[in-house]
């Protein structure tokens, strides 16, 4: 595990190596918005990003994954502009994002698994109701907020879009194999209590009237990134 997060470490300082950092100070954006860019060639930009937000870029997290680290970790923007001295790829800034975080905000962090919350995706009492989906289906289907329509895709892949929705991870525990046709629709935003009848309701009541599935709340373990040490960079 050490050697591991050596290696990891290294890596980092090697692309951080080639990462200049033009200008990182705090923001003077007052609403709350953000912004980052990754153009085509290695460079980085953000506009009022919080550390959160860059460790969930750098090392691709969501924010239950995030653990530890002070109040202004989430609070404190800053607009950041930093160019390669070699082309890099998409996961090669990622891995210099990282590397900044070392070098300016002396980030000391590791990795560990805990038991928090999670949905089961498990099939209702009255079974699913989901169709198998044709042999010559495309996979290429459409996701836009509160409205999925899927003419081929397995159970793992719909856990994947409801974990995105939720925020909180989703493991498919229907036992279903294969892959799917299905249309699911719902409001975004409404919490389970809120599962009454509408044109377009929860997401839970989606799931349990429309594919005949069900979202069951309880714990499982995650792993998550805890920050050990965070310090407040000197800006440039």
């Amino acid at each position: 595990m050490k050697r591991a997060a050596l290696s990891i470490a290294l890596a980092a300082l090697a692309w951080g190596q080639q990462f200049e950092v033009v200008s990182l100070k705090q923001t003077s954006t007052k609403d709350g918005s953000f912004t980052f860019d990754f153009p085509a060639g290695g460079r980085f930009t953000g506009r009022n990003l919080a550390v959160k937000n860059l460790l969930r870029i750098s090392y691709q997290l969501e924010d239950y994954q995030i653990a530890g680290g002070p109040s202004w970790m989430d609070s404190a923007g800053f607009d950041i502009e930093a160019k390669p001295s070699v082309e890099l790829s998409r996961e090669q800034v990622r891995q210099a994002i990282q590397a900044l975080l070392a070098d300016r905000f002396h980030l000391v962090s590791h990795r560990e698994t805990r038991q928090l919350p999670i949905y089961a995706l498990v099939v209702g009492k009255a079974g699913s109701k989901l169709q198998p989906a044709a042999g010559d289906a495309s996979s290429n289907g459409t996701f836009k907020m509160g409205e999925l329509k899927a003419p081929k895709m397995s159970m793992s892949g719909l856990a994947s879009i409801l974990t995105f929705d939720l925020k909180r991870p989703v493991r498919d525990q229907t036992g279903l194999k294969g892959d799917f046709a299905f249309s699911l629709d719902w409001t975004r935003g409404l919490t389970e209590s809120d599962a009454g009848p509408s044109a377009r309701p929860s997401i839970f009541t989606a799931v349990q009237e429309q594919l005949g599935l069900k979202l069951e709340s309880t714990k499982g373990p995650v792993e998550v990134l805890v920050v050990d040490r965070l310090e407040m960079p000197t800006g440039n």
